[in-house]
C-alpha cells in the first residue's frame, strides 16, 4: 500500500508538469502571436507611409497634367484600404495584448521584447533522434506508464486479499486490586487464527476481472498515447523544416520584391511608368513583407512547439530559471 500511495503521488507530479507545460506553452503561443501581429501593424504602416508619398507624386503630376485624374482615384482607394488594414491590425494587437495580461495576470501597459534565436535557422536534429527523446521525456507518457504500474497493483491485491491469512495474537493479563487478596494470579495466553475465503458468491472474480481489464486498458492508452506523441513530434519537425526552407526563399523574394519597387518607382518619377504599375509593385512588396514575417512567426512558434513535443520545453525553461538564479 505505500508503494502504491508513492506511486500515485509520482503520477500527480508528472501530470501537474504535463498541465503546467501546456500553460507556458499557451503563454509562449500568445506571446509571439503579439509580435507577430506588432510586425504586422508595422509593415501595413510603413505600406500607408508608401502609399501616402505615391499620392503626393500623382497630385504633384496631375497638377502638371501629365496623369489622367483616374490614377489619383485609384491611389486613393489603394491608400483608404491599406487604412483600414491598419486600424485591424492594430484592433487585433490591441487583443492580443489584452490576452496575455489577462492569461499571466500582468498590468496592461506591458512591453515585450523579441530577440534574435541564434539556432532558429539550423536544421533540427533527426527525426528518430527526436521523437525517442520525447518517448524519454514526455510526462503524460510517463503519467501513463505510472498507471500501468498502479492497475498491475491492484490486480496483485485483489489476488492477495484471498490468500489464507494468518494472524497471531499473545496477551498478558494482570489484575491489582485492594485488598491484595482479591487479585487474581497472572494469566498469559496466546491464540493463533487461520483464516480461509471459501465461498465468496463471485466477488474475487468479479473483481479480479475489473481490474484486468483497468490493466488493459491503461496499456491501451499507453499505446495510443505514444503513437499520439510521434505523430505530434513529427508534425512538429515537418513543419520547422518547411518554414525554414519557406523563410529562406521569402527572403530572397523580399529582396527582389524592394529592388523591383524602387525601380518601378524611379521609372514612374521619369514618365516611364504609370501609377498602376508602382501600385502593383507596391502591393507585391507588401505581401512579401507579411509573409515573411508570419513565416519566421511560425518558425518561433514550430520550435517551441517540437521542443514541448518532445517533452523538454518545461525542463529548458527550468533550466533558463536556474541559471538567472
Amino acid at each position: 500500500m505505500l508503494q502504491a500511495a508513492k506511486d500515485v503521488i509520482a503520477q500527480r507530479e508528472y501530470d501537474l508538469d504535463s498541465v503546467s507545460e501546456s500553460f507556458l506553452f499557451n503563454v509562449a503561443t500568445a506571446f509571439y502571436d503579439i509580435a507577430n501581429k506588432k510586425k504586422r501593424f508595422e509593415i501595413l504602416s510603413e505600406n500607408v507611409t508608401r502609399l501616402k508619398l505615391h499620392k503626393e507624386a500623382v497630385l504633384k503630376k496631375l497638377t502638371l497634367e501629365e496623369v489622367p485624374k483616374t490614377e489619383l482615384l485609384r491611389t486613393e482607394a489603394e491608400l483608404s484600404g491599406a487604412r483600414t488594414e491598419r486600424v485591424r491590425a492594430e484592433n487585433e494587437l490591441v487583443f492580443a495584448r489584452s490576452s496575455l495580461a489577462r492569461l499571466v495576470d500582468i498590468p496592461s501597459d506591458y512591453e515585450i521584447r523579441v530577440t534574435e534565436e541564434p539556432d532558429a535557422m539550423i536544421p533540427p536534429a533527426r527525426l528518430e533522434d527526436d521523437v525517442d527523446t520525447a518517448l524519454k521525456n514526455r510526462s503524460d507518457l510517463k503519467s501513463a506508464q505510472m498507471a500501468i504500474r498502479l492497475a498491475q497493483e491492484d490486480v496483485d491485491l485483489t489476488r492477495s486479499e484471498y490468500w489464507p491469512v494468518l494472524s497471531v495474537e499473545a496477551g498478558y493479563k494482570v489484575q491489582e486490586t485492594d485488598p491484595e487478596i482479591l487479585s487474581g494470579d497472572p494469566s498469559l495466553y496466546a491464540a493463533a487464527n487461520l483464516n480461509v475465503v471459501l465461498f465468496d458468491w463471485g466477488l474475487r472474480k468479479g473483481t479480479l476481472g475489473q481490474n484486468n481489464a483497468n490493466l488493459s486498458s491503461a496499456e491501451l492508452q499507453l499505446k495510443s498515447r505514444t503513437k499520439e506523441v510521434t505523430s505530434e513530434v513529427e508534425k512538429a519537425w515537418l513543419t520547422i523544416s518547411t518554414a525554414r526552407d519557406a523563410i529562406l526563399s521569402l527572403k530572397d523574394k523580399l529582396k527582389f520584391s524592394r529592388a523591383n519597387y524602387d525601380a518601378v518607382l524611379m521609372q514612374f518619377d521619369l514618365g516611364q511608368a504609370d501609377s498602376l504599375d508602382v501600385l502593383d509593385a507596391n502591393t507585391l512588396l507588401n505581401n512579401a513583407e507579411r509573409e515573411l514575417a508570419e513565416a519566421e512567426f511560425y518558425l518561433e512558434i514550430s520550435r517551441i512547439g517540437l521542443e514541448r513535443a518532445q517533452g523538454i520545453f518545461l525542463k529548458n525553461i527550468r533550466a533558463i530559471q536556474s541559471d538567472k538564479n
